[in-house]
């Protein structure tokens, strides 16, 4: 025994010291994708928004091992994500400027749980994230704003936009000019049922994460799986009823969820198991 966990502990120690920090790409994960513009007129005082259909819907793509962001850097946030930055604000036709003190502002109206905004470059959260305002001022000028969601619950998600001329100071709309509304949609890759860890496979380090987390409520749990805002029974069930067969087998033998002596054998398991390739496909 002493050995196997040995032989897990080194295995951790050479993945990460093979872990390679990487820049966002467009397309999620280091894949490569067209742009997607939402193309903006203003013409006399009105704007609308137009989205350029002929790019597919973007796929919110995970890093595959062992790519991962910078923890201290600008996209740190982004590690366990599935992201993609094609959608981009750019204006196909201006005729005028808005009136002195006032500008181009975008504001969320609506948008799939989980789904998170930051800003191009700065890395600054927008759109509600962490807090942040669901307004934003937009500078004009062509800005491909990353999305990224931790355990999508679809495989289709969404956001909605309302582009106005609002006032410098507060955000406010200023009367007399006619807003556009947009939706952005994305296609995303949920998790397995039970695989509470993200790593593919259904098995005790997955029972692992559900003992830990056994009796907490709220958001974004890793082994809330029913997505009740609370993990308890149902989510062991869920874990129970989607185990590999060899994580099947062990659990077999396991106490229902009035104890968690699994931890230990998932160390075994882990130890066991050959490596996989993580990370979403692209579509």
């Amino acid at each position: 025994m002493q050995k196997i966990v040995a032989a897990s502990l080194l295995t951790l120690v050479a993945g990460s010291a093979a872990a390679s920090y990487v820049q966002p790409f467009r397309g999620g994960a280091q894949v490569t994708a067209p742009m997607k513009h939402a193309d903006t007129t203003y013409y006399g005082s009105t704007l609308s928004v137009r989205i350029d259909e002929s790019v597919p819907v973007p796929l919110l793509r995970a890093l595959n091992e062992p790519d991962e962001f910078d923890p201290a850097g600008t996209w740190g946030m982004l590690n366990g994500s599935q992201y993609n930055s094609q959608y981009g604000w750019n204006f196909s036709r201006v005729d005028a400027y808005p009136p002195v003190g006032a500008w181009f502002w975008i504001e969320q109206l609506d948008a799939s749980p989980g789904l998170r905004a930051y800003e191009q470059d700065t890395g600054k959260p927008i759109f509600g994230t962490d807090g942040s305002s669901p307004r934003w001022r937009w500078s004009g000028v062509m800005m491909h704003n990353l999305y990224a969601i931790e355990r999508p619950r679809e495989s289709e998600l969404f956001a909605s936009y309302r582009m106005y001329i609002g006032y410098d100071a507060t955000g406010e709309p200023v009367p007399d000019y006619t807003a556009a509304e947009v939706t952005f949609a994305f296609l995303a890759t949920p998790p397995l049922p039970g695989d509470y860890n993200n790593d593919g496979v259904v098995d005790a380090l997955d029972y692992a994460v559900w003992s830990e987390q056994y009796g907490a409520g709220g958001d974004s749990l890793a082994a809330d799986g029913n997505g009740d805002r609370l993990v308890d029974v149902g989510d062991y069930t869920l874990w129970r009823d989607h185990q590999t067969p060899v994580a099947a087998a062990v659990a077999a033998a396991a106490p229902e969820p009035v104890a968690f002596g699994l931890l230990a054998w998932a160390v075994v398991i882990a130890a066991s198991r050959r490596p996989r390739n993580g990370g979403c496909r692209e579509l």
